[in-house]
């Protein structure tokens, strides 16, 4: 027997981790929005003759990317409900 222990707030913390990574990919994957991030990031200028809005995909990538990072850092200080605040 190893003795590993797993607290419950890291338990919790696996399972939302795994439900955004399912979600994360149903969005890119089936999507229009995802269809225009993988065809952007495939070819930008043939993205932009088929009349894909660039700016307005890329802003929404960067949207995306921040509440992933937002959950990797409550992840990794392990806080659950609280937003802690440094100067």
């Amino acid at each position: 027997m190893l003795g590993a222990r797993v607290s419950l707030p890291q338990i919790i913390l696996m399972l939302i981790a795994a439900a955004l990574m399912i979600a994360l990919n149903t969005y890119v994957q089936k999507t229009s929005t995802g269809r225009a991030m993988r065809s952007i990031a495939l070819d930008m200028t043939g993205s932009l003759l088929m009349g894909i809005n660039v700016n307005a995909v890329i802003t929404k990538t960067f949207s995306l990317a921040q509440i992933v990072e937002s959950h990797r850092y409550l992840e990794s200080n392990q806080q659950i409900g609280k937003i802690v605040v440094t100067v």
